[in-house]
């Protein structure tokens, strides 16, 4: 299985080009929906294999892979009439690792690299707690654990101020969050201001593909 998890990035590429020149253009839904659905649950498993516990990259890379399965169904399954190049169909997935949008922040960058700084202390941190608990299901582990994903988004910060520094504040990296404690109701903490990346993939593959019909 170890062999075969280091072939699972070559065969979503691989399912990724197959479902663009072969898949899409079928007629039947049903035939989309079972050649992109079944190969992406397969390699979702076979990735999601030998990964480090409590480790961020563990995390990350089954999110992608999730992510990528959720943009395949819509643009292949729900989505084969509309106009896509190739160019574009390739676009929409680099896009989760370099989510570039424009920028609207009022703070100074110097303030996403003080994030970046404290973030990465409270990961290492946690991170060494993690390694002398012993595992289990309480409810201090699970909380650390949501604490160690947030934090572990100090990447993203450094992103936020790279790009800003380099576009002079005109584009930015899609943060994680956007201060969800400024939340005024659960709709906006999920639907605008947590995990943003997800949030905005959710609302343009299933929201928009739910109001649209699809030819079967």
């Amino acid at each position: 299985m170890l062999t075969f998890s280091k072939l699972v990035p070559i065969g979503w590429i691989a399912h990724l080009g197959t479902c663009f020149y072969l898949v899409r253009p079928l007629r039947s839904l049903s035939y989309r929906a079972l050649l992109t659905i079944v190969p992406c649950a397969v390699l979702l498993y076979a990735g999601s294999q030998n990964l480090p516990y409590f480790h961020i990259s563990s995390v990350m890379t089954v999110s992608l892979y999730w992510m990528i399965s959720i943009r395949l169904v819509d643009l292949i399954v729900f989505s084969p009439e509309k106009p896509l190049s190739l160019l574009s169909y390739i676009g929409k997935f680099l896009w989760f690792l370099f989510p570039i949008v424009k920028c609207n922040y009022n703070y100074p960058i110097i303030f996403d690299v003080i994030s970046a700084g404290i973030k990465l202390l409270l990961a290492h941190w946690v991170y060494r707690w993690f390694l002398i608990c012993e595992p289990s299901d309480s409810y201090a582990q699970m909380g650390m654990f949501y604490l160690f994903i947030c934090t572990g988004t100090y990447v993203t910060d450094l992103q936020i101020a790279l790009v800003r520094l380099i576009t002079r504040d005109k584009y930015t990296i899609l943060s994680f969050n956007d201060f969800p404690f400024k939340s005024r109701s659960i709709r906006e903490f999920w639907g605008r201001r947590y995990n943003q990346l997800v949030s905005s993939l959710l609302k343009e593959s299933i929201s928009t593909s739910c109001r649209t019909p699809s030819s079967s």
